[in-house]
């Protein structure tokens, strides 16, 4: 009886914990401090791509903790800018690091 128990008890409690992840599985932890931030880095992808004005097909991002890095390029200065401005107008953004150069289309690779 008592095994039976201890089965039963062990069944609800995988269950409540089931329940409660699923419940909770649209709210991300908070990123620890260094780590990445992946949810932070597709909020600035889809900034980037939605935005008038900026050829986001060859910028990277990455961020980890608030900060956010552009790499790659586009093709003329002012899309480096915009992109950089964009990004800093993502809420959760600290801090933008612009890596992204210069290059017009079809001078090789990033």
């Amino acid at each position: 009886m008592p095994c039976k128990l201890s089965f039963v008890t062990l069944l609800i409690g995988l269950t409540v914990a089931c329940g409660a992840y699923a419940a909770g599985a649209d709210t991300a932890p908070a990123p620890q401090a260094g780590s990445s931030d992946p949810r932070l880095a597709t909020q600035v992808r889809g900034a980037l791509a939605s935005a008038n004005g900026i050829n986001a097909s060859r910028i990277s991002v990455l961020s980890a903790s608030g900060d956010v890095t552009l790499e790659g390029s586009t093709p003329d200065a002012q899309q480096v800018d915009r992109a950089a401005q964009l990004a800093a107008n993502v809420p959760g953004v600290r801090n933008v690091i612009n890596h992204l150069t210069v290059r017009a289309p079809g001078s090789g690779s990033i």
